[in-house]
């Protein structure tokens, strides 16, 4: 029974990273196509025509994953600013992030 129960889990897990892997490009191809889409309603471009390429897509993804990096080390830099541990601290720990963010 134990073993079903560990290995239930382990197939859990490999879901959600699996569907966050999958929803990484194409979270990225929407944006593109959606930039792509606002550009051709500024110049008057008809729809038609729209069609991401790889060039773009990359660097989207590389911009989302510029802006979480910088998003979370914005975050953990600010929980130092606040003192105690409040209820927004005791939810971030759940994040697992470094141990030196909580020393405050």
């Amino acid at each position: 029974m134990e073993n079903n129960l560990s290995s239930d889990l382990r197939r859990s897990k490999w879901l959600s990273e699996g569907a966050l892997l999958a929803a990484i490009p194409a979270c990225a191809y929407l944006i593109t196509y959606l930039y792509e889409v606002g550009f051709c309603g500024v110049f008057g471009i008809p729809y038609e025509f729209i069609s991401p390429d790889m060039t773009t897509v990359f660097l989207v993804t590389a911009g989302l994953a510029l802006f979480a990096a910088a998003a979370s080390v914005l975050l953990a830099s600010s929980l130092n600013w606040f003192p105690g541990a409040g209820p927004f601290k005791r939810r971030l720990r759940i994040l697992d992030l470094p141990p030196e963010n909580w020393s405050r």
